[in-house]
């Protein structure tokens, strides 16, 4: 695997055209700057990196709507990444997750659960031109903490199997359950607004615009900068327009609006460094609809140097061929060892014909979580196999010409200010037959 940063036009070419492009819809005058880009005698493919994965086939579509091959505009194998999916593929995935998604709700709703809250992929893919195109691996659902045991009584009777901190389903699809327990969270869950997508009285909801473009700002910081294309591409449903999250209506003033509540929230929970880097970002290569705010109304010299920190670290790993979760070296070893006594504990249980496994706390991150044998290899085998690509791609970044220049990234990134989490997962009680 080529690992290393891209060389200054390499750079410059994939900052101008996935900041053009990381969006659902082109507008004419996008369509005609990006197509004039590929025309270009100087255009070469986009090379495949671990910030664009989540993007793909949205590229991919935008790329077939300019007029172009998708192998024109972006390499479509290699760069130590799994193999691209066809939106076909991706459509298909779409579906299926959607039928599990529609199933569920109406077990919620029969079984007299909610509100429940969509945020990020679950409530935003309905607003792209094709929901398909809105890459997600698993669903994020927020629900009251009163109804926490309930909803898990209710998923564990339909056969969903809790396990590394989510639920999954007999097919493999992922649900991450939220629940808040503070001011920032409450104020969220106040501020919702019904999902057009399901029925009123199914209590489908999704947070209010502001809200969520800080959960956004607050997601890129979490992952470190490893999927800010995605975040982008989600945020500019907010401060990009014409916008179908925000109406037909809509204005630059509206946008400009939306993002100075954005920051009045963001300083009120002490997330502004996290919205001012993001809006920064935006500003720089994304093109929104208005100039976004880069700063809170009060604002400290180390909320500035934190803030250009994060931006620093966000513009490095948007154009890289590595990514710090991937190259966090000291993270892979540890946790593939655990990785393999929760694979060995599953066979285990197979051998000697148990339904359900309730590992030992002792073991950090697996307090409770139980699985189903018979779809043990899916569920459990691949975070082996994910451990085991990190070990490998952090042991080559090693071997780069510079890996001083990913030390100090990690060593960056391990000193930025934590930002607020309003949500975690939610709490589960070990539950055995």
């Amino acid at each position: 695997m080529r690992l290393g940063h891209l060389d200054a036009p390499s750079r410059d070419r994939l900052m101008r055209f996935v900041g053009l492009t990381a969006r659902p819809d082109l507008t004419p005058a996008q369509a005609e700057s990006a197509q004039a880009m590929v025309r270009s005698p100087t255009w070469e493919p986009l090379p495949r990196l671990p910030a664009l994965y989540h993007l793909e086939p949205l590229l991919r579509h935008h790329a077939i709507d300019l007029g172009f091959e998708p192998e024109q505009v972006m390499v479509q194998e290699g760069g130590g990444l799994k193999e691209p999916l066809s939106f076909y593929q991706a459509a298909a995935q779409y579906y299926e997750r959607q039928r599990v998604l529609q199933q569920l709700l109406e077990e919620f709703h029969k079984d007299g659960v909610g509100p429940v809250i969509l945020v990020k992929g679950a409530a935003l893919s309905p607003y792209f031109p094709s929901p398909a195109l809105r890459f997600m691996s698993d669903f994020d659902f927020i629900i009251r903490p009163e109804q926490s045991e309930r909803v898990q009584d209710l998923l564990a009777s339909l056969g969903w199997l809790y396990t590394a901190n989510s639920w999954a389903s007999r097919n493999g699809i992922s649900l991450d359950l939220l629940e808040g327990s503070n001011a920032f969270s409450e104020e969220i869950c106040a501020a919702t607004r019904p999902h057009p997508s399901y029925p009123a009285d199914w209590q489908v909801l999704q947070p209010d615009p502001a809200h969520h473009l800080l959960m956004l700002a607050i997601h890129a910081q979490q992952h470190g900068g490893a999927r800010i294309w995605r975040d982008v591409c989600d945020a500019a449903l907010f401060v990009a327009l014409p916008s179908p999250l925000l109406g037909p209506a809509a204005t630059p003033g509206d946008v400009s609006r939306l993002a100075e509540r954005a920051m009045e929230l963001a300083a009120r929970h002490q997330a502004a460094v996290s919205l001012a880097a993001f809006f920064r970002f935006l500003n720089a290569h994304c093109h929104p609809s208005a100039p976004l705010p880069e700063q809170a109304p009060q604002w400290s010299t180390g909320e500035e140097t934190s803030c250009a920190g994060l931006l620093r670290l966000y513009g490095e790993l948007a154009a890289d061929r590595a990514s710090l979760l991937a190259f966090d070296y000291m993270t892979s070893l540890l946790a593939l060892p655990r990785s393999l006594w929760h694979y060995g504990c599953t066979w285990v249980g197979t051998a000697f014909g148990r339904r359900e496994i309730s590992h030992p706390p002792r073991l950090p991150g697996y307090s409770g979580a139980q699985t189903d044998p018979l779809i043990g290899a899916v569920l459990v085998g691949a975070p082996v196999r994910r451990q085991l690509m990190k070990l490998r791609v952090g042991l080559s970044a090693l071997m780069t010409r510079n890996p001083l220049r990913y030390w100090n990234l990690v060593r960056l990134r391990n000193s930025l200010p934590a930002q607020p989490k309003p949500f975690a997962a939610a709490a589960v009680k070990p539950r055995r037959r």
